[in-house]
């Protein structure tokens, strides 16, 4: 069953999730997964929970990543929720230091954990790059 207070905190997630990543702010970035979380980023290698304490810090600062999340449908069957969204990103090209923008199609599953919404598994594609 749906009901409206999930639906809002599953958007507030999503919504502190991007600003965390647009902060480039790492260490925070893990609190929003489960222990046993599994990133699976369009083109790069699957980061498990662990790796995510210690990866991209370094490249969300030099490039400047900025994202944003439309979400387009949310599923709740507790205690998963399924999310299909799109993302705006942009970013600066560290070596050419060009402006790129990226869309993308993003898919997460979410679980309650401890009365809170995390992210569970998250994998993303891109559609559109510039």
């Amino acid at each position: 069953m749906q009901s409206q207070q999930e639906n809002q905190a599953i958007e507030k997630l999503l919504s502190d999730f991007a600003a965390t990543l647009n902060a480039a702010t790492i260490q925070h970035i893990s609190s929003f997964f489960t222990e046993d979380a599994v990133f699976m980023p369009d083109g790069f290698k699957i980061l498990k929970a662990a790796d995510l304490k210690r990866t991209g810090n370094g490249y969300l600062q030099r490039s400047h990543f900025q994202i944003g999340f439309t979400i387009k449908e949310v599923e709740i069957g507790l205690p998963y929720a399924f999310v299909r969204a799109t993302a705006a990103a942009a970013l600066l090209d560290p070596d050419t230091q060009q402006l790129i923008t990226q869309q993308s199609r993003d898919f997460f599953v979410l679980r309650k954990d401890n009365e809170d919404w995390k992210i569970f598994r998250y994998m993303f594609n891109r559609v559109k790059v510039k």
